[in-house]
């Protein structure tokens, strides 16, 4: 864990009353491609706007990382209950017609 916390880009927290509701983590390599990670949002404050605030941050920050006028990729694998809320933050779903689908595999030493 220290060492992922050591390799992240960045993280956002959202805080209630002085306690944590939700959060993000970002990895990427600053230039070409980032990823989000882990994004949470505790079940009390889901559809309260904890999730659009982390991501608008998010992305303001991917967007003062880079350079005027690139673009870089920004990329999560959802899980299946929050497809709709990034779609409606323009993620687009794959597979679609130009990209397959998201896929991973678990390397073990």
């Amino acid at each position: 864990m220290r060492t992922a916390l050591a390799n992240t880009a960045a993280t956002f927290t959202a805080m209630l009353n002085d306690e944590p509701v939700g959060m993000v983590r970002l990895i990427g390599d600053g230039g070409m491609s980032f990823y989000i990670k882990d994004f949470a949002v505790v079940p009390s404050s889901q559809s309260q706007g904890v999730g659009h605030a982390l991501l608008t941050e998010l992305e303001r920050y991917v967007r003062q990382s880079i350079a005027p006028g690139w673009a870089v990729s920004l990329e999560l694998i959802s899980s299946q209950g929050a497809v709709g809320f990034y779609e409606r933050h323009g993620f687009e779903v794959r597979p679609n017609e130009w990209d397959g689908p998201g896929m991973f595999k678990m390397v073990r030493a």
